[in-house]
């Protein structure tokens, strides 16, 4: 997380911009853009799990008010564990592709301990259906790792998720340009050029937490040019 706030981001903007008029415009161009970006990158701030998700038949609905997860979720994350409620049991339930011939679509009813599970949407965004295959034999629990679309920002002392204010300043300054000139008008290319060279860099530096895409260095008995 950044350290300024909504207001202070947009009036850095819209001044490096060239502008002083458009606060509830840039109020809104930011929120966006924050929401636009939680989904295009699995940022380390943004991931939640829940633990003790009951699960009593083959359909679970989760996020958006579902299943005890009040947030809207992005995505759920490949790392689903099932348990018994007296520690006794568990195991992983591996996430499979929706295409194929799943076993509740295609023949008799196989009961037992979880083992995968189809993720499609739900009802509305934010909400994800997981399939279950085998249907379970009894209640069940589940940890479930998800990305997470932070509540809009509702104040103007509130502080974005993002973690680079640098970045956000330069969203706001290339949709005012974009709004007040073209997405031709040369401030607009250059500020939206500004802006992707930010976020990827933003992913270098705060795009992966401890555990994410961690390097271990190679076996130079089986890599010897590794020493080099």
């Amino acid at each position: 997380m950044g350290q300024m706030t909504r207001d202070q981001i947009v009036q850095a903007g819209m001044l490096e911009a060239g502008r002083d008029d458009s606060a509830t415009l840039a109020e809104g161009w930011l929120q966006r853009w924050l929401d636009s970006v939680a989904a295009s990158w699995q940022w380390p701030s943004l991931q939640r799990e829940t633990i003790g998700v009951p699960l009593t038949s083959s359909i679970l609905d989760i996020g958006g008010g579902f299943s005890g997860v009040a947030e809207k979720i992005v995505r759920i994350l490949d790392n689903i564990w099932w348990y018994t409620a007296d520690r006794r049991g568990y195991g992983r339930v591996r996430i499979r592709s929706n295409l194929g011939n799943p076993l509740e679509r295609i023949g008799p009813t196989v009961t037992g301990s979880p083992e995968s599970a189809r993720i499609q949407a739900g009802g509305f965004w934010g909400v994800h259906r997981l399939s279950i295959t085998p249907t379970p034999d009894k209640s069940y629990l589940l940890s479930v790792p998800y990305m997470t679309l932070p509540a809009a920002m509702t104040q103007g002392s509130d502080t974005p998720w993002y973690p680079n204010d640098e970045t956000a300043i330069a969203a706001v300054v290339f949709k005012t340009h974009e709004y007040y000139n073209s997405i031709e008008d040369a401030k607009t290319v250059a500020a939206q050029q500004r802006l992707a060279s930010l976020i990827l860099a933003d992913r270098v530096r705060y795009g992966h937490g401890p555990g994410q895409s961690d390097s271990l260095p190679l076996d130079i008995g089986l890599f010897p040019d590794a020493q080099q």
